[in-house]
């Protein structure tokens, strides 16, 4: 049987699915970590759906490192808006203001795959009302 890059992504994404069932335990996002290095050492290809997993749980223990690890890691033709606006969020709502900017600025160029739209204005716009995260 040949190695077939799509079927260990496909893989490696239902194991996630799977782990994603016992997510109230405090230690899933360092177990998906281990996941996720194993993944890249592997090469294994990470799923759009696989990154958006990654993403939101390490976003939610406000472990960015690693979500933008993830991000970093995504096939470039993987990338859509949606996984852009997500790490986006969770960057400028955990403090990391400059990593953000940096992001929306790839967003902005003229020529990017990944444009800002509706949701990232609302992200934005959310940063600006809680006055950049300056405010307690």
């Amino acid at each position: 049987m040949s190695e077939n890059p799509s079927y260990f992504s496909f893989t490696f994404q239902a194991i996630l699915e799977q782990a994603m069932h016992g997510e109230q335990e405090a230690d899933v996002p360092s177990k998906f970590f281990e996941l996720f290095c194993f993944a890249k050492k592997g090469k294994i290809p990470l799923s759009i759906n696989a990154a958006t997993l990654l993403i939101r749980c390490f976003g939610r223990a406000k472990m960015l490192d690693e979500a933008v690890s993830v991000y970093k890691e995504l096939d470039p033709d993987s990338k859509n808006t949606s996984v852009v606006n997500l790490l986006l969020d969770y960057l400028l709502c955990g403090g990391n203001i400059d990593r953000g900017f940096k992001v929306l600025d790839e967003m902005l160029k003229r020529d990017s795959d990944v444009p800002p739209n509706n949701t990232t204005m609302d992200i934005v716009l959310s940063l600006c009302e809680r006055g950049f995260g300056l405010r307690k």
